[in-house]
């Protein structure tokens, strides 16, 4: 009977058998729940894209990026001048066109090719642009004694087109016939040259008119072309005080100048005069370096 209530003591209840059976159960799932949560689903789930960055300018707005700059919405300058540029270029060579028209048909009627006096009445229909004053032309079949060249004297950035005789001697500087300007889509012909009035190219892109009456009676006269007309920037002239004293270089002469506006006239001896005129010129000389092109 004692040994029976011994063994009694031992047995372990069933209900703590079942309890640390559903103890051992569940902390099983725990853990397998745990691993699959934060070890193998991680890992079995797509890469998430990542935000955009913001690549927009700081301080910029998205109406700032949509609206089209002026250079789109506007032709630039450098367009608008090379336009004009092309325009004046084709403008000019219908000048040229027309010196070329006007001498070919000289030509045809002249008996003499060797030199002829291009002027007299130029029909102003058939050669619009034409004009030679009281210049000889030599219109030989070999060629033709006129040149041009293209300078830009009053600064616009579009060139003018200059005309003068052909001229052998390199002594000698060769006055122009004639300049043409381009603007507002129309040509203009301006320093129209006579003989005893010519018009040279200065170093300094202007214009100088030297005019002479005879040993007694001389200017020069220093002009910019503003596109519209030339403007007379300094002048220095002499003549013979009377008429009575005309021809006689000892007598007094006239001696006027300009400049800046303002106009003044002494009295002083020839030496005086021509010497006033030679350093005015000796100022404002004719360039050398320009490049002229047979027509």
């Amino acid at each position: 009977m004692e040994q029976t209530k011994q063994r009694s003591r031992r047995r372990v209840p069933l209900v703590v058998i079942v309890a640390l059976a559903l103890t051992l159960a569940a902390g099983t799932a725990f853990a397998a729940h745990y691993i699959y949560t934060n070890y193998i689903a991680p890992q079995n789930q797509p890469a998430q894209e990542q935000p955009a960055q913001d690549t927009q300018p700081e301080g910029s707005t998205p109406e700032q990026e949509q609206t089209p700059s002026r250079e789109e919405q506007t032709p630039s300058e450098e367009d608008t001048l090379a336009a004009a540029q092309a325009e004046a270029a084709q403008a000019y060579e219908e000048v040229l066109d027309s010196y070329r028209s006007y001498i070919e048909d000289a030509q045809a009627s002249s008996d003499d090719e060797a030199m002829l006096m291009l002027a007299g009445d130029i029909d102003s229909v058939e050669y619009p642009y034409v004009y030679v004053g009281d210049f000889f032309i030599g219109i030989s079949t070999d060629s033709i004694a006129l040149d041009y060249t293209y300078q830009d004297i009053d600064g616009d950035s579009i060139d003018e087109l200059f005309i003068r005789q052909s001229i052998d001697d390199s002594s000698y500087d060769a006055p122009i016939i004639c300049a043409f300007d381009f603007n507002e889509g129309h040509v203009s012909r301006f320093a129209e040259s006579i003989v005893r009035g010519g018009y040279y190219i200065t170093e300094d892109g202007q214009l100088i008119n030297h005019g002479s009456g005879g040993f007694d009676t001389n200017t020069s006269t220093l002009c910019s072309w503003n596109g519209d007309e030339l403007i007379t920037v300094a002048s220095v002239g002499y003549t013979y005080a009377s008429d009575a004293d005309r021809g006689n270089p000892n007598s007094p002469y006239e001696l006027t100048t300009v400049e800046n506006g303002h106009k003044t006239e002494d009295v002083v001896t020839y030496d005086e005069a021509t010497e006033a005129l030679q350093v005015f010129n000796e100022e404002h000389p004719a360039a050398d370096s320009i490049s002229w092109k047979k027509l």
